[in-house]
């Protein structure tokens, strides 16, 4: 098996293991702060018709399942560059192209066969492809 450049053999330093265990405090530290906002749009997007909203019980269950699935997940990834291209190759595409693109063609009223529309609609499809082929990538195995 080949070794990634990157990676360093400490031979278990206290100092790396102390920064090790730093970070799981940061880790464990930063979770409510991330959870708040994404339970906070589950809740818009499930309980938006129900007066109250979610239950104690039910808020603290989404909590739960979201902070074992961000845990289990950062267990499972072998390293943070696979985060960050996983990261790069889905959230990013959503987040700064698919979603403007699609509330420009929900609110702008001209045609769809409009010249915007179909540019608007074959930069979609393009970081649509290219977020697919970065999977494949990441994905794939290579030695």
């Amino acid at each position: 098996m080949s070794r990634n450049i990157l990676e360093a053999e400490f031979n278990g330093a206290s100092v790396v293991q102390f920064a090790r265990y730093l970070i799981l405090v940061a880790v464990i530290s930063a979770a409510p702060l991330a959870i708040l906002p994404a339970k906070y749009a589950y809740e818009e997007l499930i309980y938006k018709h129900i007066p109250g909203g979610m239950t104690n019980k039910q808020n603290t269950m989404v909590a739960l399942v979201m902070t074992l699935f961000c845990y289990i997940s950062a267990v499972m990834l072998p390293n943070v560059g696979s985060v960050i291209a996983i990261t790069g190759a889905t959230v990013n595409p959503f987040i700064g192209f698919i979603f403007p693109i699609l509330f420009y063609l929900k609110l702008d009223p001209s045609a769809l066969t409009s010249k915007s529309k179909l540019f608007a609609i074959f930069v979609m499809l393009t970081t649509i492809a290219v977020s697919i082929l970065g999977l494949i990538e990441i994905f794939s195995v290579s030695d």
